[in-house]
């Protein structure tokens, strides 16, 4: 299956669709310095013609990189995240899908309990699949981090969020490595834990440094890559991402067994998805798939 088949509309609104991506999660909400380096890392990558608007989370709407006013509403932004640990800045080519983008997220305590931060890029189809690889290696080698994942990811309309959803589950049934996302859940339950095992798996140092496989009685099979990184270590499982089928009875092995030997690391409390998910408390079963067999 070619990933750019899976995309969703309703009427003439979309829905979802499926695209490259890559999500690290962090301890601290990110400083001015953290922001910048992920920025600088995000262009090794990005085309500078798709470097076209920015907006942060008090901007009212997108403004053009291209204009003073862009330039200083993002300068203003990235002042302000040594102030403030729920400061957030988006850069965005302005395309709905098969977009490059890149969002860098400080979330802060909820009702007192501590939630992860976060940097999530997204680009097309059309891309190798490696400029995420060499992003994520950068990421790990400028910005402290506790854990991430990398590979083809479903992206949502947040305004049609339950029937996006349900078709999300409908893809996830059959495509194993397709990673469901919705990072409001996720940063609640992955500050000393690991969300699961894909193309690329990011361990933090405090994770890498505590991780054993033979501990778990696995091993890391051969075809993984193991990336050393200053602030941790990049697991890369094959050459380009897999969606794997489950109707042709195609599981993507370096997945299967790189999550058995995270295991120990995994979580094993997450938040409901939204749709199908939680209608039939299905996420858990979603997030072993690759560990316990027949469970979803």
């Amino acid at each position: 299956m070619n990933a750019t088949e899976l995309r969703a509309t309703r009427g003439r609104r979309w829905l979802c669709y499926v695209t490259p991506t890559l999500t690290m999660y962090m301890r601290d909400a990110p400083t001015q310095a953290v922001a910048r380096a992920a920025i600088d890392a995000y262009r090794l990558v990005c085309p500078a013609e798709r470097l076209l608007f920015g907006t942060g989370s008090q901007a009212p709407a997108f403004a053009p990189l291209s204009t003073a006013h862009g330039l200083d509403m993002i300068k203003e932004h990235l002042d302000s995240f040594d102030r403030r640990k729920d400061r957030g800045i988006v850069l965005w080519d302005g395309q709905l899908r098969e977009s490059w983008s890149l969002t860098i997220q400080g979330v802060g305590p909820d009702h007192g309990r501590a939630r992860a931060s976060f940097i999530h890029v997204y680009c097309p189809n059309e891309a190798d699949p490696n400029v995420l690889a060499q992003l994520a290696l950068a990421l790990a080698n400028r910005v402290p981090f506790l854990s991430g994942h990398v590979g083809l990811a479903a992206v949502f309309n947040a305004d049609l969020k339950n029937a996006a959803f349900d078709q999300v589950y409908a893809w996830a049934k059959r495509y194993p490595g397709l990673e469901v996302e919705d990072l409001n859940v996720t940063v609640n339950h992955v500050l000393d834990r690991i969300k699961g095992a894909n193309w690329l798996t990011m361990l933090g140092a405090e994770l890498a440094d505590g991780f054993d496989p033979a501990h778990a009685g696995a091993s890391l099979p051969s075809g993984i890559d193991v990336l050393a990184a200053r602030h941790g270590v990049v697991f890369k499982a094959g050459p380009v991402p897999q969606l794997g089928d489950r109707n042709r009875g195609d599981w993507p092995a370096p997945y299967v067994a790189m999550e058995r030997a995270l295991a120990p690391l995994k979580t094993t409390v997450h938040g409901e998805f939204a749709g199908r998910f939680s209608e039939e408390s299905a996420t858990s079963a979603w997030l072993q798939r690759f560990s316990v067999t027949g469970v979803w």
